[in-house]
């Protein structure tokens, strides 16, 4: 292999982690990166400034951005690497879903009541039928930004609220994003899975 010049970009966000992907929720990523980084890299050092001597690699959620850069960007990229990259997100993200609603549970108000509990009654509340928060999404956030070291639980829940800013986004509703699953009963809602399986790259061609 030649020489070459390696750029690592520093796109972490406020929820954590990076899909590499445009978002009003938490930033248009893909641009940054094909209209800023690639432009600044080829100005500053002595690169071959064309696709043919470009490639794009990353690891889990790089891994993603990879892949979907080489499919959705390919006049940029000359060649990609996709090391165990999220892609078949029903198999990958659904299954993490009980336990974040379980981290969530803990910052409802009111807190739950001993004795019968209808989560389905509960689910039908203003707006958690469409993936909307009740403000424990909110609370939480709130507490573990204050904290240095986050608990496993804590940190898969806040994987999976990015990956909701990623590929469920909307500016017109609280934090700019929607959950796939209602809070209460935990049921998936599928408009709001789809809009998530639109950017699985099995889906995309």
């Amino acid at each position: 292999m030649g020489p070459a010049v390696f750029v690592f970009p520093d796109c972490y966000t406020a929820l954590g982690g990076n899909q590499y992907v445009n978002s009003s929720a938490i930033g248009h990523y893909a641009d940054y990166l094909t209209r800023e980084i690639i432009h600044f890299v080829d100005r500053e050092f002595r690169t071959l400034a064309r696709r043919e001597h470009r490639g794009c690699f990353g690891k889990s959620s790089g891994g993603y951005g990879a892949i979907i850069h080489g499919m959705k960007y390919a006049k940029y990229w000359g060649g990609i690497a996709d090391h165990s990259g999220d892609a078949y997100f029903d198999f990958v993200y659904r299954h993490d879903w009980p336990n974040t609603l379980n981290e969530l549970a803990k910052h409802r108000l009111p807190k739950r009541k001993a004795g019968a509990y209808d989560a389905r009654g509960e689910s039908k509340r203003k707006g958690l039928a469409e993936g909307l928060e009740d403000g424990r999404i909110q609370r939480f956030l709130a507490r573990v930004w204050k904290k240095e070291k986050l608990t496993g639980a804590e940190g898969h829940c806040i994987m999976n609220l990015c990956m909701a800013a990623s590929y469920d986004p909307n500016p017109k509703v609280p934090l700019g994003f929607r959950v796939p699953f209602t809070l209460e009963s935990g049921e998936v809602i599928e408009r709001r899975w789809s809009r998530w399986r639109e950017h699985d790259p099995i889906h995309l061609s």
